[in-house]
C-alpha cells in the first residue's frame, strides 16, 4: 500500500479528474470554445494550457523518476520542501495572484472538440498518477526536476506532485468563471414531436 503522503498526491489528481469531468458534462463544443472577451481564455483554452504544461513537465518528471528508481536517492516521507519548491507550489495555487503564462504554455486559438480534449487530459492525468505511484520509496525532496518554462529552475519531484493539481484546479476555476459569464451561450434543446 502507498504511504499516506503519496495517497494524498494521487487523490489530488483524482479530484481534478472528477472536477474536469463534472465541469464539461453536457457542454456543447460551442460552449467549450466560447470566450467571454477577445483577450480572455475559453474553457477549451484553459484545458489546452494545462495539457501544454503537462506535455512539458511529464517527460522530465518521468525521466527523473526512472533515474531515481535505478540510482536513488531513496527515502520515506512525508517530505518538507525547500523555499524555492514551496514558492513554486504557492505560485500556482488557485488563490495566488495570476501570473502570465510563459509563451510555450499559452493556449491555441483554434477550436477544439470537448470529448477529444477531455480524453487527452485524462490520459495525461493517468501518467501523473502512475508517476506518483512509481515514486514510492524515493526521496521526493532530493530528486529534482527541471522546468520547461525555466530550465534553470529545479523543483523537488514531490513539489511537482503537489503543485500540478493545484495549478489544474486554478484553471478549472477559471473555466467555471467562463461559464458564469452573463453572455455564456445557452444550450438549445429541441424536442421531438
Amino acid at each position: 500500500m502507498l504511504p499516506s503522503y503519496l495517497r494524498a498526491y494521487r487523490k489530488s489528481f483524482e479530484h481534478v479528474n472528477e472536477n474536469a469531468q463534472a465541469l464539461l458534462l453536457g457542454l456543447s463544443d460551442e460552449q467549450f470554445n466560447w470566450k467571454p472577451a477577445p483577450s480572455s481564455w475559453s474553457i477549451a483554452q484553459c484545458f489546452d494550457h494545462l495539457m501544454k504544461a503537462s506535455d512539458a513537465a511529464l517527460p522530465n518528471v518521468e525521466k527523473a523518476l526512472r533515474h531515481g528508481q535505478a540510482y536513488g536517492p531513496h527515502g520515506q516521507g512525508p517530505f518538507t520542501y525547500g523555499p524555492f519548491s514551496r514558492f513554486f507550489i504557492w505560485s500556482v495555487k488557485p488563490a495566488s495572484p495570476a501570473l502570465p503564462a510563459p509563451g510555450t504554455f499559452r493556449p491555441d486559438a483554434a477550436s477544439t472538440n470537448r470529448d477529444e480534449t477531455l480524453r487527452a487530459f485524462l490520459k495525461q492525468q493517468e501518467r501523473w498518477i502512475e508517476a506518483v505511484t512509481g515514486s514510492d520509496g524515493l526521496d521526493l525532496k532530493r530528486i529534482k526536476v527541471g522546468s520547461a518554462a525555466a530550465p534553470v529552475m529545479r523543483i523537488s519531484l514531490g513539489a511537482w506532485f503537489e503543485a500540478t493539481p493545484q495549478h489544474q484546479l486554478r484553471h478549472l476555476e477559471q473555466a467555471q468563471r467562463v461559464m458564469l459569464a452573463p453572455t455564456f451561450p445557452t444550450l438549445h434543446i429541441s424536442r421531438a414531436r
